[in-house]
């Protein structure tokens, strides 16, 4: 995993490719802390999104542990009324957050977007 200063780096790659992106970070999904990040909002509380990410990335293990499911998590999508969120698993401990603004956007985009640069955040 990089360190935090080529992380952000990277992060404000990808928010500035990503027509709409409200802001990206690097989750440790135990602590629901942010490792890295980028915003273009400052009204988007990226720490509490990051925190409320963790949890449901905890909750997904737990719910696909008590359904049996086989095979790992690709990402969650969540479309709110004037947001899209992605969440996707870097590591076993990390995750990727991509917040955007669905009026600039669409689901495809951002999945293209975060399936693009998870490789270069997870390495």
């Amino acid at each position: 995993m990089a360190d935090p200063g080529t992380l952000s780096k990277r992060l404000d790659k990808l928010v500035s490719d990503l027509a709409g992106a409200i802001a990206a970070c690097v989750i440790d999904i135990e602590s629901g802390m942010p490792l890295a990040m980028s915003i273009t909002n400052d009204e988007f509380e990226m720490e509490a999104a990051a925190a409320h990410g963790a949890l449901l990335l905890q909750c997904q293990k737990r719910m696909q542990s008590a359904m049996n499911a086989r095979g790992g998590l690709r990402e969650l999508v969540l479309t709110l009324t004037e947001e899209i969120l992605v969440l996707k698993p870097l590591t076993p401990g990390l995750a990727l957050l991509v917040a955007a603004d669905a009026s600039e956007t669409n689901i495809a985009m951002v999945r293209f977007a975060v399936t693009h640069w998870a490789p270069r955040l997870a390495s």
